[in-house]
């Protein structure tokens, strides 16, 4: 099935994302993802903008999330999180030639 992107439809989805990055740990940040907690702290901020959740993109394939972009008070910076079988080849070897690791891309959905 294709992948399809959609916007964030703000508290409903804080679940689903919260799952999603709760799946993708690795210790010490192996794939460079958010960790849960990150995602919490900026979505529950009294600072967060809400006016612009539907900013944030959701990738579902099959009904999975498997791709999330973020922001972390507002718009301006964007944080990509991937789940690493979703990660073209390319990026892959630009990974290991950065971080000297493989071990995200190791995983499977």
């Amino acid at each position: 099935m294709a992948i399809q992107l959609r916007p964030c439809a703000g508290p409903v989805d804080f679940p689903a994302i919260s799952d999603f990055l709760y799946s993708l740990y690795l210790p010490d940040n192996g794939d460079g993802n958010w960790f849960q907690p990150i995602w919490e702290y900026a979505y529950t901020h009294p600072w967060f903008d809400e006016q612009s959740v539907q900013r944030i993109g959701i990738w579902e394939e099959s009904g999975a999330i498997v791709a999330v972009t973020l922001y972390e008070l507002r718009p301006g910076e964007a944080f990509f999180q991937v789940h690493p079988a979703y990660i073209p080849p390319t990026a892959r070897l630009w990974r290991l030639a950065v971080y000297g690791s493989n071990r995200s891309t190791s995983s499977a959905m």
